[in-house]
């Protein structure tokens, strides 16, 4: 039974024409749908988008992270990047700092591929130097009001 409790909101091909706009959106889009899902009563909004990079509009960052701290229901994407040679260091990339300092939750969204690139497990947690960072799935869970 499909649930009519979630939502997928995904960007696609009509999603660029209608908005009349190429990729990246403007962060201050993210913002508003932060904004509008909250209103409407989303108890969870888990972004399966990296903002590991600043964008070239400081502002539009800074309403996406004040939109998320402001609605206090939004979870983020990070990224462990391993080092693709022996020796090579892992890189952790973090969603962007005004998200971080504003405390919006984040999780990995590593996703590990077999031999014929299916993927068939999903990982709890990636680690890196002795830390654990949760996946988005496991930061999601923690930080609802779901239960």
């Amino acid at each position: 039974q499909i649930s009519e409790d979630i939502v997928i909101i995904a960007i696609d091909d009509e999603s660029f024409s209608a908005l009349n706009t190429t990729w990246p959106f403007p962060r201050d889009y993210h913002a508003k749908l932060i904004e509008n899902l909250s209103e409407a009563g989303a108890k969870l909004i888990i972004f399966d988008i990296e903002f590991t990079e600043n964008s070239r509009y400081p502002e539009s960052d800074k309403l996406l992270a004040n939109a998320a701290a402001a609605s206090n229901n939004v979870v983020f994407a990070g990224k462990v990047l391993h080092g693709k040679a022996h020796g090579d260091p892992d890189q952790l990339l973090t969603p962007i700092s005004d998200i971080v300092a504003n405390g919006s939750p984040w999780g990995i969204v590593n996703m590990n591929s077999d031999s014929d690139n299916a993927i068939r497990k999903y990982s709890l947690f990636e680690e890196m130097d002795n830390h654990k960072y949760y996946s988005i799935g496991v930061a999601g869970l923690a930080n609802s009001r779901l239960y």
